[in-house]
């Protein structure tokens, strides 16, 4: 059975290299879906209790209302001294790569948690409405 865990995250980013609009500050309403697969248990009738992902939901609230950006982005100097909320990245803040951040780090927290009965399936992040990039685990 596959148990998903939705968050709704407001940020703003840039993509200093894009030939486009994306160059420019600009913000999303995005929404980070978190998939994992597990077994149903018979005691509690659950595959996980919802209530318990406050460890997921620390990672996920670490992009809510942040500029995201890449550490080499000329602007992170002058913006920083404003203090702004920046999470600063080694990539691009793109959806495409923002869904493999995620996975990692989700896979590093399940081991950190010792969270069992759960393998991550999949992270899907909507960039806006219609634009989305879902992203499998490797052998999911």
């Amino acid at each position: 059975m596959i148990l998903v865990k939705e968050y709704r995250v407001e940020y703003a980013h840039r993509l200093p290299d894009h030939g486009g609009k994306c160059k420019n500050i600009h913000g999303h309403s995005g929404i980070v879906k978190v998939a994992f697969e597990g077994v149903v248990q018979e005691e509690s009738g659950m595959v996980a209790d919802f209530g318990h992902f406050s460890w997921l939901e620390e990672l996920i609230n670490n992009l809510d209302h942040s500029l995201l950006l890449k550490q080499d982005d000329p602007i992170v100097e002058v913006l920083a001294n404003f203090g702004f909320r920046i999470l600063l990245l080694s990539f691009p803040p793109t959806a495409e790569v923002l869904t493999q951040y995620l996975i990692t780090n989700i896979q590093h927290l399940m081991v950190a948690q010792d969270i069992k009965g759960l393998k991550l399936q999949y992270v899907e992040f909507v960039e806006t409405p219609g634009n989305a990039v879902c992203n499998f685990v490797e052998g999911s």
